[in-house]
Formats: C-alpha cells, sequence, structure tokens
C-alpha cells in the first residue's frame, strides 16, 4: 500500500507544480505588460512541465505493473520499469503508433 500512496504522492507533487506555474502565467498573462519574450519562454516553461508531468504519469503506470509483478518497493519498481522502457524503445513506439491508428480508424 505504501508504493502506491509514494507513486500518487509523486504525481501529486508534479502536477500541483504545474498548476502553480499555469496560474501565475494565466496571471502573468492578465497583467498590463505584454512582453512578447516573456510570453515565449512562459510558454516553453509550460510545454515543458506539460512534457515531464506526462512522463511521470507514463513512468508511475509501469512502476505500478512493476510492484504488481515483483511485488518490490515503488522506487526499485521505478528503475526497473525505466529500464524496461529504455531497452524497448523501439516497441513501445511501434506499439504506441499502431494504437494511435486503431483509435484513429475506430472514430471515423
Amino acid at each position: 500500500m505504501g508504493s502506491l500512496a509514494f507513486g500518487s504522492l509523486i504525481l501529486a507533487i508534479v502536477m500541483f507544480v504545474r498548476f502553480i506555474f499555469e496560474y501565475m502565467k494565466a496571471k502573468f498573462e492578465e497583467g498590463p505588460g505584454k512582453n512578447r519574450l516573456t510570453q515565449c519562454l512562459l510558454s516553453i516553461a509550460s510545454c515543458c512541465l506539460r512534457c515531464i508531468g506526462q512522463c511521470v504519469l507514463f513512468l508511475t503506470k509501469n512502476a505500478y505493473i512493476q510492484v504488481a509483478i515483483r511485488s518490490t518497493c515503488f522506487c526499485l519498481a521505478a528503475k526497473a520499469a525505466f529500464q524496461l522502457t529504455m531497452r524497448n524503445v523501439s516497441r513501445f513506439s511501434l506499439v504506441s503508433m499502431f494504437a494511435a491508428i486503431f483509435i484513429f480508424v475506430g472514430e471515423i
């Protein structure tokens, strides 16, 4: 049970940081000064935070699977999940691409 709570805590922290950043970005955009460079930097930072959030979500999901299979703590399971993903990155990409194609065709 502690592994699930720890994984959820990590995910919640990442999402909280992203939420706070998006709130500050919205407040800044409401302000009187509209600097294009600052808006560009905020957009880049927002994109990076979104990417980090998606990576943590993917890794957490796979770590939960490893916890269920191996019955280890969350950190060891996350390490094993990351190593598994890196060893099979081409397979993950191929399966994701086919899944996206099937979902697209299914929506038509």
